[in-house]
């Protein structure tokens, strides 16, 4: 081997982490709230300004957005116009990478291959399991961030000075404009801080001048910060009670209740506890960002790529201490046995089905074809749209037409006049209220595979006709628009039973999409399919066939 690849141990470390990160991470964007992102970023290039009216919501058209995550905007829409986006696929990979090649610089110098293959094993399996929140939202930059800080609050922990609680200072002023993760942040960095506060180097301060303005302005910040983190944190846990804003938001739910999410990430949460524990030297301090990190993670479940990244520094640490007990004859032992888990974790997280692996946009998922229907058919009237497909409209459309609502949802009246369509609820006031005259509907819920009650009541309705069908089906009310033709609802359960084919092998687990393809199958007059699919429902989700029932009548009592 030449001489100059013969790189140290924790080297090689750092860059299998960051290379398994880069490639685990690189999928096809398939977060609606990519798009609404990328709009206000384009629109806020175009404005020159992050001061600008709403442009794409119609009941807020006019009034000032408050946006708190321009900083991330302004960076994507640039990356889209150089690479489109397949750029923004591998901005998020190497976003990643770099998040877990700083992190592994927690693993000291001359460690031995033993304990370099096992960290590289833990790494790796954290970079797994946080996959899943490495998507095109602030939160992917703000890991790296997160990475920094608390590699930068080590670094002070090792060898007090002030430069390095400016370079921490310098990090936040990036964060606080990016995300409202810097609250979490905040918290796992002062307690890293003052798991070693070194108080001689405070003293030492409060001896001059100058010093006494350092701590004065470093106490000032301290207290700000921790009282917006508490802030932020009470106003949160009111909107999580039942029937409050946020209780309803799938990402906003307690990692307990996503049961294969849990044992996943609860398998590497404790793993990084196991590693933590180490020598008693600074075992305090790491158990303690460990259980902070661990709540966070536990109670909304969106935090868990946060939660499980800032464990890595005081597991590698941890783990760093028992280095000569993973030497000698252990060593091959261990190094085999980290080996071959990395294969299996890579293996199993880039056959992955929910995530599709490469680069671009995973296009089944977003109403592509029928937001080109409605702008090149437009109809007097309000256009409705489901919540979670409106960043797209707000792409597509770009204020022309406005969309209803998208993922950053808006006033109560409005959302509870879409949760009325959507849901089949009170559909006729809702759209008496805001003279709906076109809907564009998503006919599945993705978390559940289960198809939206709205449909039903759309197909039914005799003063509502389907004119389009394919990614989303599109309703006008009569009298349609010259050049509009109606579907038949067969047409309609046909593009769906289609749709839902492409859409399966990305939707695992979903308890109701058996049963969606047979009723879809079913009322498109497949009738051979639709007990097949039916069939498949019953095996694997028998609870549910009582709801289903009443549509099969080849079904009996």
């Amino acid at each position: 081997m030449h001489p100059t690849l013969k790189l140290p141990v924790h080297i090689w470390v750092r860059i299998t982490a960051a290379l398994c990160a880069f490639v685990v991470c690189l999928r096809k964007i398939g977060d609606f709230d990519y798009w609404t992102h990328l709009a206000l970023g384009r629109a806020y290039w175009q404005a020159g300004s992050v001061s600008i009216p709403e442009p794409f919501i119609l009941s807020l058209l006019g009034q000032p957005v408050r946006e708190t995550e321009w900083l991330f905007q302004l960076i994507l829409y640039p990356l889209h116009v150089l690479g489109s986006h397949e750029a923004i696929s591998i901005f998020v990979a190497l976003l990643a990478a770099a998040a877990l090649y700083v992190l592994a610089m927690a693993l000291p110098s001359g460690i031995g291959t033993g304990t370099g293959m096992a960290a590289g094993a833990y790494l790796v399996a954290t970079a797994v399991a946080v996959q899943i929140r490495f998507v095109p939202r602030p939160e992917a930059l703000a890991c790296l961030l997160l990475a920094l800080a608390l590699m930068v609050a080590r670094a002070w922990c090792r060898a007090p000075g002030r430069s390095r609680l400016l370079a921490l200072a310098g990090i936040f002023a990036i964060w606080v404009p990016l995300h409202i993760t810097w609250t979490i942040g905040a918290v796992l960095v002062l307690a890293t801080v003052l798991s070693r506060p070194h108080l001689g180097f405070w003293r030492d301060q409060l001896a001059t001048g100058a010093g006494r303005l350092f701590v004065a302005m470093v106490s000032l910040a301290a207290l700000l910060g921790s009282y917006r983190a508490a802030q932020f944190g009470l106003q949160v846990l009111g909107h999580l009670r039942p029937g409050s804003a946020l209780a309803g938001i799938t990402e906003m739910r307690p990692l307990w209740e996503f049961q294969s999410l849990l044992l996943r990430c609860g398998a590497v949460a404790v793993l990084g506890l196991i590693c933590s524990w180490g020598e008693r030297d600074g075992r305090i301090g790491r158990l303690i960002v460990w259980t902070l990190a661990a709540a966070a993670g536990l109670y909304v479940v969106r935090n868990v790529a946060m939660a499980l990244l800032a464990m890595v520094p005081g597991a590698l640490a941890g783990l760093s201490s028992h280095d000569r007990w993973l030497s000698g004859r252990r060593q091959g032992v261990v190094a085999a046995l980290s080996l071959v888990v990395v294969i299996v974790l890579m293996t199993g997280s880039l056959r992955n089905r929910e995530a599709a692996w490469g680069a671009g946009v995973d296009w089944p998922l977003f109403p592509r074809d029928a937001a080109r229907f409605v702008r090149q058919h437009p109809a007097a009237g309000t256009i409705l749209n489901n919540w979670d497909c409106g960043g797209y409209l707000d792409w597509d459309w770009n204020g022309r037409p406005p969309t209803f609502l998208d993922g950053r949802l808006g006033a109560p009246d409005v959302v509870a006049a879409h949760d009325a369509i959507v849901d089949g609820t009170d559909p006729a006031a809702a759209v008496a209220r805001f003279g709906i005259s076109t809907i564009l509907m998503q006919p599945l819920y993705f978390n559940s595979g289960r198809i939206v009650p709205g449909l039903f009541w759309l197909l039914q309705n005799p003063d509502w006709l389907p004119v389009h069908a394919s990614d989303a089906v599109v309703f006008m009310r009569r009298p349609l628009p010259a050049g509009v033709s109606p579907l038949t609802p067969a047409d309609v359960w046909r593009s769906l039973q289609h749709h839902i084919e492409l859409l399966a092998p990305g939707m695992p687990d979903r308890p109701h999409l058996s049963y969606s393809r047979a009723v879809a199958a079913f009322f498109g007059g497949n009738g051979s399919i639709a007990r097949l699919a039916l069939g498949e429902g019953m095996r694997q989700h028998p609870e549910l066939l009582e709801a289903y029932r009443p549509f099969f009548p080849f079904t009996g009592n």
